[in-house]
Protein backbone atom coordinates (compact mmCIF):
# COMPACT_ATOMS: atom_id res chain seq x y z
CA UNK A 1 0.00 0.00 0.00
CA UNK A 2 1.10 3.18 -0.94
CA UNK A 3 1.91 6.21 1.82
CA UNK A 4 -0.80 8.18 -0.21
CA UNK A 5 -3.14 5.79 -0.02
CA UNK A 6 -2.69 4.78 3.45
CA UNK A 7 -2.67 8.66 4.63
CA UNK A 8 -6.23 9.07 2.66
CA UNK A 9 -7.65 6.00 4.47
CA UNK A 10 -5.87 7.28 8.07
CA UNK A 11 -7.76 10.74 7.06
CA UNK A 12 -10.98 8.91 6.64
CA UNK A 13 -10.86 7.12 9.75
CA UNK A 14 -10.36 10.08 11.76
CA UNK A 15 -13.19 11.80 10.90
CA UNK A 16 -15.32 8.32 11.80
CA UNK A 17 -13.71 8.86 14.96
CA UNK A 18 -14.59 12.54 14.96
CA UNK A 19 -18.16 11.97 14.30
CA UNK A 20 -18.22 8.93 16.81
CA UNK A 21 -17.44 11.64 19.66
CA UNK A 22 -19.88 14.14 18.35
CA UNK A 23 -22.43 11.33 18.32
CA UNK A 24 -24.23 10.39 21.30
CA UNK A 25 -23.23 6.64 22.59
CA UNK A 26 -25.94 4.20 21.74
CA UNK A 27 -27.46 6.37 19.13
CA UNK A 28 -27.77 4.32 15.39
CA UNK A 29 -25.38 6.79 13.76
CA UNK A 30 -22.61 6.95 16.61
CA UNK A 31 -23.07 2.64 16.15
CA UNK A 32 -22.65 2.82 12.37
CA UNK A 33 -19.51 5.29 12.69
CA UNK A 34 -17.72 3.15 15.35
CA UNK A 35 -18.49 0.19 13.14
CA UNK A 36 -16.62 1.74 9.60
CA UNK A 37 -13.54 2.95 12.15
CA UNK A 38 -13.17 -0.64 13.32
CA UNK A 39 -13.83 -2.06 10.20
CA UNK A 40 -11.68 0.28 8.59
CA UNK A 41 -9.19 0.07 11.39
CA UNK A 42 -8.88 -3.64 10.39
CA UNK A 43 -8.72 -3.46 6.41
CA UNK A 44 -5.57 -1.05 6.93
CA UNK A 45 -3.95 -2.95 9.48
CA UNK A 46 -4.23 -5.87 6.65
CA UNK A 47 -3.41 -3.83 3.82
CA UNK A 48 -0.29 -2.31 5.50
CA UNK A 49 0.97 -5.13 7.24
CA UNK A 50 0.80 -4.09 10.82
CA UNK A 51 -0.95 -5.40 13.86
CA UNK A 52 -4.33 -3.93 14.51
CA UNK A 53 -3.13 -1.70 17.66
CA UNK A 54 -0.74 0.05 15.74
CA UNK A 55 -2.80 1.16 12.67
CA UNK A 56 -5.33 2.43 15.83
CA UNK A 57 -2.89 4.64 17.28
CA UNK A 58 -1.93 6.21 13.89
CA UNK A 59 -5.75 7.05 13.68
CA UNK A 60 -5.56 8.36 17.02
CA UNK A 61 -2.68 10.40 16.47
CA UNK A 62 -4.75 11.57 13.06
CA UNK A 63 -7.28 12.31 14.85
CA UNK A 64 -5.78 14.14 17.22
CA UNK A 65 -3.19 16.06 14.91
CA UNK A 66 -6.40 17.38 12.75
CA UNK A 67 -9.83 17.80 15.54
CA UNK A 68 -8.09 18.23 18.58
CA UNK A 69 -8.87 21.55 19.56
CA UNK A 70 -11.67 22.28 17.35
CA UNK A 71 -14.81 23.39 19.59
CA UNK A 72 -17.77 20.76 18.94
Amino acid sequence: MNTDNCNKALDKLAFYRRMAVLGERGTPAYTTYIDKLEAGTSILAIASGKVFDEVDRDVREAYDSKYVGIAG
